[in-house]
């Protein structure tokens, strides 16, 4: 089945998985907490795969904010 035209690639992903790899704050501000799971670098409707490596935690403000404001506070956070 295709979705946004590509073939999906999923892998079951449990909210313990992503703690345990990323903590339980928002990746992109790093003060939030853990209320949404942002699809990073590789969005699916890009045809990003749904796997852990392609998953951070996002909290509700940045996950509202979306990839304008969230991604120059993730470049900002990168390059310390």
């Amino acid at each position: 089945m295709k979705i946004y035209g590509h073939e999906p690639i999923v892998e079951t992903i449990t909210y313990a998985d992503v703690v345990a790899r990323y903590g339980d704050r928002c990746w992109h501000c790093g003060t939030g907490t853990f209320d949404a799971l942002d699809h990073w670098p590789e969005p699916v409707r890009d045809g990003g795969p749904h796997l852990l490596e392609n998953t951070k935690p996002c909290c509700a403000k940045c996950s509202q904010i979306g990839n304008t404001l969230a991604g120059r506070m993730r470049k900002a956070r990168t390059a310390d």
